[in-house]
Parts: C-alpha cells; structure tokens; sequence
C-alpha cells in the first residue's frame, strides 16, 4: 500500500509498504478522506516537528467492512493517572494515528461507525475538539477566531442553544462565517461577555489573551483553545483575575466520551459541516494540498483516497 511520509521540512515522499492487517483488538481500516489540521501543516513547516520520518494526517475518514467511519485517531495508554480518571487526552504516553495511507491499522475501540459519508466523518476529530472548547463556557459566549475551528465550535455553541459571536479582523471570513448563519463581529471592546474561546492563529494567540481576557464579565471563563507557534508568554492583567474572579483554562483534545458525543452531534449538523471542506486534492497532489493550506485561503483542505 502507499503511505506519505513527510522526511523533512516540506518535503513528502510516497513509500510502498505492506498492509497491515486485523489483529485482536485492532482493525483495518481503508482510508477515504483525510484533512490537513494546522498541527499537520506546522509539521510539514518544520516548525513543531519533533522528529523525521513521519506520516501525518489525523482527521480520518473511512470505510469498514463496508460500513462509514469516523476515527479517533489518539491512543491512550489507559493507565496513567490521567486515563485512569477520564482525562485520557492528558495521557502521559499519548500518540497519535497517521492517517496519510491507503490503510491505518486502529484499536476496535477508535472506530466509531457513522451514518456521516467518510468525507464528512474526517470532521468529527475537529468537532471532537472543539466540544471540548465549548462545553468549558457558559452564558453569552464569543469565539476569537473564525477560521474552520472557530466556525465549527459556532456551529456547536448554536447546536447547544449557546449565544453566541465571532470576532474575526479578516473581513473575506467574517463573510464566510455570516453566509454559513454565524454572528460576526470585527474586533472591538465594546461588548462583553461570560465566556469567551481563543481560537486565534497559533502566531497570535499570546496577543489574543490579555485583550479577550478584558471583554469578559466577573466570574467570566477564557478557555485556550489556540496554541502559541512559536511559543510565546502572554503578559496579562492579574487584578482582573483576581477582582473579577476570571478562571483561565486550556483546551486540549479530547476523551473518548466527547469523541463519542462529537459523532451525534455531526451527524446532526452534517450540512453546514460540508461547507467547511473548501478544496479536494488526490492523494498524489498531497503536496499540492499543504502549499494550498499554508496560503490561508481556505478553510479546510481535504485528501481524498
């Protein structure tokens, strides 16, 4: 089978390996779509790879016994203390599928059979992480950054009754938002609100901090969804944390039980989940689909198998 392997900073080379097959415990599955994550892009850049050969590509789509399927692709060491209490994406020994191959060998347990076509179902990884962002919130909610993780995690706090606003300064995806019946606002300090998510640019985050933390109500909730790229300290105000009794909390990932929640809710939303997928690229044009992503004139990339 044919397997992409990013050997070093941009640059891919296609390799012919065996195909793995069903073991106890595990599965086979054969890939259909797979999108191209920010974290996937920094990796291809050489920005935040930690080592060469590797095979990316975690937001999978496939097919199984000709059956539809979405793929959690995080493996869990289930026992550390953090599996051990239901907070598995902490895992002290996590790793992660590569999904960029003909076939991906996966635990039964990471194979959640879905109505949702495989192109649709790569996106339940997303939306897995993004649930985990917004059920961190709570009352009037805004979402700094309307990329395709902030739209999704729109798309979401409206799926669960959740007021809620987009700030965005680039005017082309604010239109994009409103045409996909989300709230947008271009960046101002004139509302607040209870919760607010950073879904910013991993290149802005560190800046996005202290001037969301301002629009918050006391008693409000910042919830880091963005990482820092390269990584950056945030200078904040620490008296509106103390007299406003603000809570700051990370998002990271998520556990099998939002996974499994995550394929509900697309299921549910699967129209407006399609207009996330702005291009389509063979698997052969794989490097074709990073430079295209790397432009930032699009939402999501997706290869197709």
């Amino acid at each position: 089978m044919k397997v992409a392997v990013v050997v070093g900073p941009r640059k891919i080379v296609f390799k012919e390996v065996e195909e793995p097959k069903d073991g106890e415990g595990f599965v086979v599955v054969k890939v259909k779509a797979v999108n191209i994550c920010q974290s996937d892009l920094r990796k291809w850049q050489g920005i935040s790879c930690p080592s060469y050969p590797i095979v990316l590509g975690h937001e999978i789509g496939g097919r199984v016994e000709n059956r539809n399927v979405a793929i959690n692709p995080l493996l869990y060491c289930k026992k550390c203390r953090y599996c051990l209490n239901g907070r598995e994406n902490l895992c002290e020994g996590l790793a992660q599928i590569g999904g960029f191959s003909e076939f991906v060998k996966v635990p039964r347990c990471s194979v959640y059979y879905t109505t949702l076509s495989p192109s649709i179902a790569s996106l339940v990884e997303p939306v897995a992480a993004c649930l985990s962002a917004v059920e961190k919130t709570h009352g009037k909610v805004c979402i700094a950054g309307a990329g395709p993780m902030g739209i999704i995690q729109g798309f979401i706090a409206k799926f669960m009754g959740k007021d809620v606003v987009l700030f965005e300064p680039r005017e082309d995806r604010r239109e994009i938002a409103s045409k996909l019946g989300l709230e947008t606002r271009e960046i101002n300090d004139r509302e607040k609100f209870d919760s607010c998510i950073i879904s910013t640019s991993s290149k802005s985050t560190a800046e996005a901090i202290p001037y969301y933390l301002k629009l918050l109500n006391s008693g409000g909730t910042l919830v880091v969804f963005s990482s820092s790229w390269p990584p950056k300290s945030a200078l904040i105000d620490v008296n509106l944390i103390h007299y406003k009794e603000i809570e700051i909390v990370g998002s990271f990932a998520y556990t099998n039980k939002t996974f499994s929640k995550a394929v509900e809710i697309a299921e549910k939303i699967k129209t407006r989940l399609k207009r996330i997928i702005t291009h389509k690229f063979k698997f052969e044009e794989i490097e074709k689909a990073f430079e295209i992503a790397e432009k930032g004139e699009c939402l999501k990339v997706q290869i197709e198998l």
